[in-house]
């Protein structure tokens, strides 16, 4: 019983990390996009 209750949790912890890690994925693309607009303005104003 106990150890169900452990492989449950585990089971949960384990979501909640994949969900996190899509997340960080998500927002590094997002900075990749603002990254690239930033790159181009600075390529068309010569900085």
């Amino acid at each position: 019983d106990n150890s169900l209750r452990q492989i449950e949790h585990l089971s949960s912890t384990i979501g909640q990390a994949v969900e996190v890690m899509q997340s960080l994925a998500s927002e590094s693309t997002q900075i990749g996009s603002v990254l690239e607009v930033i790159s181009s303005i600075a390529e068309q104003t010569n900085l």
